[in-house]
């Protein structure tokens, strides 16, 4: 997450600049640590839009290509408006609708991040766009105006943000979206280059997949908000699941959200001594030895009492990736081929926002979200399953995976 100290001097940056809600702000900011964790993944970030979105989106990109207010590294980020055969070519031979989907097709990566601008939300070729990214695998991202796009397209899309109309100008509602997004795009910039300074590219060493396990309901028993080590309960083959992946190379890695943070009922050290009794849990049943242990601290609904650097919007709470993209850096993983199992819907969208797959448990809540399912957008299909338990999970996945340890599947 954006730093404190950040924080402040990119909110005083974006009162200056822009004169907009402090909430727009705050969804730049997660939007930033999306993207700057991206980057950090090796991934690239891809904008499109018509007419002074094309321009806004080329804008950017000469930013980040270039360089906005320091001096850095280039940046992959690229706008799909530029190259005027192609977009001539796939206007004539498929209609405008294709031009931006046909080169997501042949450019976009899974776990890159793809932007588009809209200021009605409805342009046909923004929305072509979006499913395409979504069955690619991109992380995607609509900067839009009011009326936000068709719930039909919303379910393609991982961040919106909506720029309200002017109450005072409703003659000018676009220009004044236009100019919004024009400022987001650099307010995006200037926390992009103050997040990333001084960080390297990532190194060449191998990477290999992952399988992301949420903990309650999943691992262990769902008991609401634990608290206490004492309240642990193996899931029963939740310990020799851990042991399979191990055995076969693949990182085992705990993904979980924690408001319980957020809400005052427990602190870190707290947390700290569940997840060493977790780890001591699944060592003495199965063997097993966890790779990591990611969790977001953060409160589902901004702004609620409690501490206050809890209650912002954040990229790690699931079902966005921000856990799973930093997991990646920190322990070289190729999420492209790494799986979320989980018990809730939000664990299997986060790993379909990364261009991975997701399972859900029919244990803990799992049972009462398998008719969810069912509206995940047809793009996706064949990404996720669903299946009795996370020992069925890891076979599943095993199986799927065919893993090579060395010289195994790189990003």
């Amino acid at each position: 997450m954006i730093s404190s100290d950040a924080a402040a001097g990119f909110l005083a940056t974006w009162r200056d600049w822009v004169g907009a809600s402090d909430d727009l702000a705050i969804e730049v900011a997660r939007l930033a640590d999306l993207a700057c964790l991206v980057l950090r993944n090796g991934g690239g970030i891809l904008l499109c839009g018509n007419g002074g979105s094309a321009a806004d989106a080329e804008h950017f990109a000469g930013e980040m290509i270039g360089r906005f207010a320091v001096e850095r590294r280039a940046y992959r980020v690229s706008s799909l408006t530029t190259n005027s055969a192609v977009l001539t070519a796939i206007g004539n031979d498929y209609g405008v609708e294709r031009i931006f989907a046909r080169q997501i097709e042949a450019a976009a990566s899974p776990g890159d991040c793809l932007i588009v601008l809209s200021t009605s939300g409805r342009s046909p070729n923004i929305l072509a766009a979006l499913r395409a990214g979504r069955r690619v695998g991109t992380i995607n991202v609509a900067l839009v105006g009011p009326d936000r796009m068709p719930p039909e397209s919303a379910g393609c899309v991982d961040v919106m943000i909506a720029v309200p109309a002017p109450a005072h100008r409703p003659g000018l509602a676009t220009p004044h979206i236009q100019a919004v997004h024009a400022a987001i795009l650099h307010c995006l910039a200037y926390v992009m280059e103050a997040q990333l300074a001084g960080i390297p590219e990532r190194g060449t060493a191998v990477l290999r997949p992952a399988v992301f396990l949420d903990r309650d309901g999943t691992l262990v028993e769902n008991r609401g908000y634990l608290t206490d080590p004492g309240q642990l309960r193996l899931i029963p083959g939740a310990g020799e699941a851990i042991r399979l992946l191990n055995d076969a190379g693949v990182a085992a890695v705990v993904a979980t959200n924690q408001s319980a943070l957020a809400r005052g009922l427990l602190d870190e050290t707290r947390l700290a001594a569940i997840h060493e009794r977790l780890r001591a849990l699944l060592l003495a049943v199965g063997g097993g030895v966890l790779d990591g242990v990611y969790y977001c601290p953060h409160h589902p609904e901004p702004g609620k009492a409690g501490r206050p650097e809890r209650t912002l919007l954040c990229a790690c709470r699931k079902p966005l990736p921000g856990m799973m993209l930093r997991a990646a850096v920190e322990l070289d993983l190729s999420l492209s081929v790494s799986t979320v199992v989980g018990d809730t819907i939000s664990d299997v969208q986060a790993g379909i926002s990364f261009g991975g797959r997701g399972l859900l448990v029919e244990t803990g809540d799992g049972i009462e979200e398998v008719p969810r399912l069912s509206g995940l957008p047809s793009e996706v299909k064949g990404r996720w399953a669903a299946v009795p338990d996370v020992l069925s999970a890891v076979r599943l996945e095993l199986s799927r995976m065919r893993w090579v340890p060395h010289g195994g599947p790189a990003r």
